[in-house]
């Protein structure tokens, strides 16, 4: 299980939440996220200077999808109104 749904799974928030495979910005296109090994709380696009100074380390890059709110709003919109369309369907699909 990964680290995101396990903290969902902890947290009680089947159901509730769903996962989307972008970072969330102001446009759209791709970002680069440096990654720390040692502490995967610290990936970042921009460390902070007390980052930096520290004995942290990155050792490698990711690039990430970025969505902006608007579009994450009109991709919940389409899920939700699909998922109503499937559900009111249901009997009529069995």
């Amino acid at each position: 299980m990964n680290l995101e749904n396990n903290d969902i799974k902890v947290n009680n928030l089947e159901n509730k939440v769903f996962l989307l495979p972008y970072a969330l910005a102001n446009y759209e296109g791709y970002t680069e996220f440096i990654i720390s090994s040692d502490n995967p709380n610290a990936n970042t696009v921009n460390p902070s200077p007390y980052i930096i100074g520290s004995e942290m380390k990155f050792e490698q890059k990711i690039k990430v999808p970025t969505i902006s709110l608007i579009s994450m709003i009109n991709v919940e919109l389409e899920y939700s109104l699909f998922l109503r369309i499937i559900q009111g369907s249901s009997a009529w699909l069995l």
